[in-house]
């Protein structure tokens, strides 16, 4: 079945359906990503595969690490520090945030977080909207939410995964808890799955639903502009 599904994402052919089917099955993402390996596939089709992994939020860390090595796709995130946050704040104060909007789109922000008038088909966004966000943190806060996404995370937003006895994964927002029950709204629908108590092996706490390294590939400069652009929002 792995074999299958690598063959379909190497020929571009339901990539989300093939994604899903075994990021649902406990250790499905680690057989996609043998599979992937022994197939050899191209650098676009890896580029497609990863660019839909970071935009539901998968927590896939060795299938997304084969693509994005695949794909030629950087992931060196710099070394959190007092002294880069400050730098960056100081080059963002003057950067061009019309270019920022820009970065925003091209990093694949807008996939999961809206800004304005942006939508994405009745699904709520992933990630926390960000039109006020300029008015509530500072310029240095948006830089580590934004480098580093798991050292802050907002409430309500950090990620349950939830495995059953029956081997099926299950990952989303926690809503409500009805006894032992566990209610979940999966990263991709607007709907939400109850897991009953009696089914569930085992829950794990995933943090940000975030991957790191999504501004990798953003020269110095682009990412100053792309912090600016998002400063702005709600200071106007």
């Amino acid at each position: 079945a792995a074999a299958l599904g690598a063959g379909m994402i190497a020929e571009g052919q339901t990539v989300d359906e093939v994604l899903q089917t075994f990021l649902n099955r406990e250790a499905g993402g680690d057989a996609l990503t043998t599979a992937l390996a022994k197939a050899r596939i191209g650098k676009a089709p890896a580029a497609t595969a990863l660019a839909r992994l970071q935009s539901i939020g998968s927590s896939e860390a060795r299938l997304m690490e084969h693509l994005g090595k695949v794909a030629g796709v950087k992931n060196n995130v710099p070394t959190y520090s007092a002294k880069y946050v400050s730098s960056l704040a100081k080059a963002a104060a003057g950067a061009d945030a019309a270019n920022g909007k820009l970065m925003f789109a091209a990093a694949g922000c807008i996939a999961c977080h809206r800004v304005g008038t942006a939508n994405n088909t009745g699904i709520p966004f992933i990630g926390p909207e960000l039109e006020t966000i300029g008015n509530t943190l500072s310029t240095e806060r948006i830089i580590e939410e934004t480098l580093w996404p798991g050292r802050h995370v907002k409430e309500g937003f950090s990620l349950l995964q939830v495995t059953t006895k029956n081997g099926n994964v299950h990952q989303g927002y926690e809503q409500r808890s009805r006894a032992k029950d566990v209610i979940l709204r999966p990263l991709t629908q607007a709907t939400t799955i109850t897991i009953p108590h009696g089914e569930i092996r085992e829950q794990t706490e995933l943090g940000s639903a975030m991957p790191a390294g999504l501004t990798a590939n953003l020269s110095r400069q682009q990412l100053a502009d792309l912090i600016r652009y998002l400063a702005e929002q709600g200071r106007n």
